[in-house]
């Protein structure tokens, strides 16, 4: 488990930190409603189009707790990209509401203190 807070996550990697980029190269990728269960401390279990998978992040806490308020249960996963999508606000007269993206992974999570050389899905740094 990690021994950092999800705050400090710097890496934009599965399970850590989202960047505008990927949200924007992956938002064509099929999505499906989807309900979410925490398993553990790092691991939630995403239900969708008759699946579920299990997948990480450094805050399966805030994003369990997002998704036990999303607006109407507006909750929706793209497995191709591995983001969850959680509305977490409503709409208004000029936004379609406020949602909250989660790029998660798979595998045990790197520790937010460690500092990696290799930035990531499409060579960000922080």
């Amino acid at each position: 488990m990690s021994e950092s807070f999800p705050q400090d996550c710097w890496l934009y990697k599965p399970g850590h930190k989202t960047h505008f980029i990927q949200l924007n190269v992956m938002r064509d990728k099929e999505r499906f409603p989807a309900e979410v269960e925490l398993i553990d401390l790092e691991t939630l279990e995403i239900k969708y189009n008759g699946q579920a998978v299990q997948l990480k992040s450094h805050d399966v806490v805030g994003v369990h707790f997002d998704c036990l308020h999303a607006f109407e249960n507006e909750i929706s996963f793209a497995p191709e990209a591995q983001l969850l999508y959680i509305q977490v606000s409503r709409p208004t007269e000029l936004t379609k509401g406020v949602w909250r993206q989660v790029y998660l992974g798979q595998g045990k999570m790197q520790d937010l203190a460690a500092r990696d050389e290799d930035p990531g899905l499409f060579g960000l740094s922080e």
